[in-house]
């Protein structure tokens, strides 16, 4: 695998885990109202199987890809966006128009008409 293709699955963990977190915060007091409750739960499951999804990524990475099967990958995400298909049509969620966006970047980048590609803010 070439460096813009570990770039951008590097850059899609990350996404990936900020989504999970947002997920996760109800960034609130605390509540007692079902309906709360219960779109917490919903946000609660979504980080989940984007967790499932993405935890072999992070695997494969620390082995430096090896055996890492990409059609295998985003044959996961597919079923994940199918599970959950009301979340993933929400605008910015697209993981596979993310990932194409960082491969974009970083080889723009690297034929030089452009400076690196920034690392993301904390």
């Amino acid at each position: 695998m070439n460096a813009s293709y570990k770039y951008a699955y590097s850059m899609l963990l990350y996404h990936g885990m900020l989504n999970i977190r947002n997920l996760c915060q109800s960034r609130g007091k605390s509540y007692y109202n079902p309906v709360k409750i219960y779109r917490q739960y919903r946000a609660s499951r979504l980080a989940g199987g984007m967790a499932d999804w993405l935890h072999n990524l992070a695997y494969f990475m620390a082995k430096g890809y090896k055996n890492f099967n990409e059609d295998q990958f985003w044959e996961e995400y597919n079923y994940l966006v199918r599970r959950d298909e009301k979340y993933f049509n929400w605008p910015g969620i697209d993981f596979r128009e993310y990932f194409q966006k960082q491969l974009s970047l970083y080889e723009i980048a690297q034929q030089g008409d452009a400076p690196e590609p920034a690392s993301p803010a904390r």
